[in-house]
């Protein structure tokens, strides 16, 4: 098996409160610890032993957590926490990504989710590789042709560390500013009456809703990056908004 790094975003034990003052999570930190080490396994099980961490857990971390992890290495961070946590992620992502080995496949999963293929083996000089959702719902694993729908983050295959920073960068860039431009009557009447009374704007810029899936497709459009898209990402967890299974 070729050599690749994953890098895991996580909040074992995320704060209470965000900007706007809700609970981040339904699962509580012991549940989430398990599923984490689960994470790990399956990594390890598909023969990759270079984990990343990149845990948000704050003030909350439990450094004895680090060893229940292992092999994984864990890197703690404290970071705001966005009501949008799609946005959340990514800045801890982009903390991590100096801990990232240069030109290496890397692997980003969301934690407390387990992966049963290697993403990064369907790269193929490609590089990304995702999965999209369209209104039909249908892909058929040819070349990716980026015109509509959104990309699934919860796992994914990148070139190297380079791609993955420009990529999430590029993926802030379009959330945040995607509140800026006209993609319908109700935007462009939004932008024209705030523009005249700016100071009655209640608009959450500091924190958009735009979702990160979204924002990565129209990410790889402004990138130009080529990309495979797959059927099945063959992920699966538990979602901590609903507590549902999440199976792709």
């Amino acid at each position: 098996m070729s050599k690749s790094t994953a890098i895991v975003s996580s909040a074992i034990s995320p704060s209470i409160g965000n900007l706007h003052g809700t609970y981040p999570g339904l699962i509580d930190p012991v549940s989430r610890l398990q599923q984490t080490i689960e994470t790990v396994d399956a990594l390890v099980t598909l023969g990759v032993s270079d984990i990343i961490i990149a845990d948000n857990s704050g003030p909350n971390w439990n450094f004895e957590w680090a060893r229940q992890l292992e092999p994984a290495k864990v890197h703690a961070i404290q970071m705001q926490q966005f009501r949008n946590k799609g946005i959340t992620e990514i800045y801890t992502l982009l903390d991590a990504l100096p801990l990232l080995p240069e030109d290496t496949p890397i692997i980003k999963l969301s934690g407390r989710y387990s992966l049963r293929q290697r993403l990064d083996e369907r790269l193929d000089h490609q590089d990304f590789v995702f999965r999209r959702y369209s209104r039909s719902n249908k892909s058929d694993g040819r070349r990716a042709g980026m015109s509509y729908g959104h990309v699934s983050t919860v796992a994914y295959a990148v070139r190297n560390k380079a791609i993955l920073g420009e990529l999430l960068v590029q993926c802030l860039r379009e959330v945040f500013g995607y509140s800026a431009r006209v993609v319908g009557g109700r935007s462009l009447f939004r932008l024209m009456k705030n523009s005249f009374a700016p100071l009655n704007d209640r608009y959450d810029y500091h924190d958009p809703g735009v979702s990160i899936e979204l924002g990565m497709l129209r990410a790889l459009q402004a990138l130009r990056l080529s990309g495979v898209y797959i059927d099945k990402l063959d992920v699966s967890g538990i979602s901590g908004q609903d507590g549902k299974v999440f199976i792709e």
